[in-house]
């Protein structure tokens, strides 16, 4: 089991991959969830890009917390 897998029937496809985008960014930064989300969030804005979008290129590590904030 992937240390940020959701169990099945926990929760839909887009609420899942967002759940595990947080767990991901949460992990990387020492961030608490909500901040996690935040970041998430504003980076999609950001690029004008959809939430789910980018959460599924965190969970597919192909988009970390260092490039979404500018440091990588």
């Amino acid at each position: 089991m992937n240390l940020f897998s959701v169990e099945p029937g926990g929760l839909g496809g887009t609420d899942q991959v967002i759940a595990q985008a947080k767990g991901v960014l949460a992990h990387q930064g020492g961030l608490a969830m909500t901040d996690a989300f935040a970041v998430l969030r504003r980076y999609a804005r950001r690029n004008n890009r959809r939430v789910t979008d980018c959460a599924h290129a965190v969970v597919d590590s192909t988009l970390t917390l260092d490039v979404m904030s500018g440091s990588g």
